[in-house]
């Protein structure tokens, strides 16, 4: 018997990419054709990155962010806030380099906040970036998540 050919197409890879961050407890957000963790070929759901984890109970606003951070975060900016993350390659705008000193000094804590809690659409920014509205009640987890995208740049 001769041996497999196997074919992977752009659709397969970023069904297998979502597949394995969900393994990991990472969700991931695609906006893409054939993307949202559903095969456009055959309709199979592959993951169900819908509905992120909640916030580490009892480990405070800072636990909570570097949870929040390392799920929802981190596949773009990467887990070094370099904006290389593993889901970062294929996004148009690429993810912030929260290293980038004229970056920095370029937005506020407020527009910061916005974003995570809003997502990038409500800047003119990237609708790729996810709006994280179980967030808004939620200052003390917010101002961390700011501290820490600050802790970048120095």
């Amino acid at each position: 018997m001769p041996p497999r050919r196997l074919i992977v197409t752009p659709t397969v890879l970023v069904s297998l990419l979502i597949a394995a961050l969900a393994g990991r407890g990472i969700a991931l957000a695609c906006m893409g054709a054939g993307c949202g963790g559903v095969s456009s070929r055959h309709g199979e759901v592959l993951a169900d990155a819908a509905a992120p984890s909640a916030p580490a109970a009892g480990g405070g606003d800072r636990a909570a962010a570097d949870q929040i951070f390392a799920e929802r975060c981190a596949a773009c900016h990467g887990a070094d806030g370099s904006g290389k993350g593993p889901a970062s390659g294929s996004l148009k705008p690429a993810p912030v380099n929260f290293h980038d000193q004229k970056w920095q000094k370029s937005v506020s804590d407020d527009t910061i906040a916005k974003a995570i809690i809003e997502g990038g659409a409500s800047l003119g920014l990237s609708n790729q970036m996810m709006p994280n509205p179980d967030l808004e009640d939620q200052a003390g987890v917010v101002k961390e998540l700011i501290a820490r995208v600050r802790r970048y740049g120095k």
